[in-house]
């Protein structure tokens, strides 16, 4: 099994101390929501120290230490898509567009 063909293992490092846990959840749900049929689990992992850490298969994606930030939903998932197929990045569950919803109304 090569290295793209493994399901992805994630793990979300948050500062239980400062309250990141809610920002952490968001994170893992919309992670779970666009990429759950290619993850094999998601951790969220309480520490202390102010960190805010993405991990998958063991590699660093986002450290708010070395970046001096939270990091955004889209470059996350930009940086995740690296380790799918081209064709498993097709197949993603995407959110719909803005004024999608309303573009349906025959009114």
């Amino acid at each position: 099994m090569t290295e793209r063909e493994q399901k992805l293992s994630i793990a979300i490092a948050y500062c239980a101390r400062c309250n990141f846990l809610p920002r952490a959840t968001w994170v893992a749900q919309e992670l779970l929501h666009t990429y759950g049929d290619f993850i094999a689990g998601l951790t969220l992992v309480p520490e202390h120290g102010g960190v805010f850490t993405v991990t998958v298969n063991g590699a660093v994606l986002f450290s708010n230490k070395d970046e001096g930030r939270f990091p955004e939903i889209r470059e996350l998932k930009e940086a995740l898509n690296r380790f799918l197929e081209e064709e498993e990045v097709a197949t993603l569950k995407r959110h719909p567009k803005k004024g999608a919803a309303r573009s349906g109304s025959g009114a």
